[in-house]
């Protein structure tokens, strides 16, 4: 499809048509700029005109919508999952980092068994922020 052409003229109708079993059924709107809304309108009314029962278009909405969900979910869980190799790695690689910075044992196991409050956190945050912006 060639879009050089395409002019943005919202007034013009819009109109969907089918054709099944030598009937037509159409849905024209008298505008150009239609919601999702709309157009999901207009092809439900295709749908049923063409013969197919409202329920049946509504379980097919919904059995894709689970499809859809169901791809998410599993999307989700790719970008989510890590093997115990990469954890145990990761870990290591803290270990690594810390000892680097030279870091006590005592100091460490203490962060470890108590860590600082969120709230403290951000309390020290805020104040290296503001300081940094006196300046």
């Amino acid at each position: 499809m060639n879009y050089s052409n395409f002019k943005h003229d919202f007034n013009k109708p819009s109109r969907f048509t089918a054709e099944h079993y030598g009937t037509k059924v159409s849905v024209e709107y008298d505008h150009s700029d239609l919601s999702l809304d709309e157009v999901f309108d207009a092809f439900e009314t295709l749908v049923t005109g063409m013969g197919y029962h409202k329920d049946s278009w509504k379980q097919w909405i919904l059995e894709r919508a689970e499809e859809y969900q169901e791809e998410e979910n599993d999307k989700w869980d790719e970008d989510e999952k890590i093997t115990y190799e990469d954890w145990k790695q990761q870990e290591e690689e803290a270990v690594r980092s810390i000892i680097k910075s030279k870091m006590d044992a005592k100091t460490f196991s203490d962060a470890l068994e108590n860590p600082p409050e969120p709230n403290e956190n951000l309390k020290y945050a805020a104040a290296e922020f503001l300081k940094k912006i006196k300046k």
